[in-house]
């Protein structure tokens, strides 16, 4: 009886510390990632004011392309490029925000064109 007892605790020991290895492992993965991301900001910077054309719009598009990669952290594959993937994620948050720009636009310019013209004005509004 007493050998049984001995042998679970010891392996609940066993188990308490895998889970912390395994929670000190994650612990220094993110901290891993998260030099590694500070390594690759001077350069996402540069390249996100290349696409912007704007200090105020740059740093925004890096602030984004951050969270997203930081979300997205555990789909990294460890040993790929890094710095191409930030790229992408940057390039696509740019475009996106192009897209997003270009419906607000266009609605806006239709809604403009549309709702004071004084014919349509009493048939239509802008909303």
């Amino acid at each position: 009886m007493q050998m049984q007892r001995k042998i679970e605790q010891a392996s609940a020991m066993h188990t308490s510390h895998s889970a912390r290895f395994a929670d000190e492992e994650a612990l220094n993965a993110q901290v891993d990632f998260a030099a590694a991301l500070a390594s690759v900001q001077p350069a996402l910077r540069s390249y996100a004011r290349r696409l912007t054309r704007n200090e105020a719009d740059s740093e925004d598009l890096v602030q984004d392309t951050c969270v997203r990669a930081w979300r997205a952290r555990l789909q990294f594959m460890p040993g790929s490029n890094l710095r191409a993937w930030l790229f992408r994620i940057a390039s696509n948050c740019f475009l996106s925000g192009l897209r997003r720009s270009a419906r607000f636009t266009l609605g806006a310019q239709m809604c403009t064109r549309d709702c004071w013209s004084a014919r349509r004005l009493r048939t239509m509004r802008c909303t």
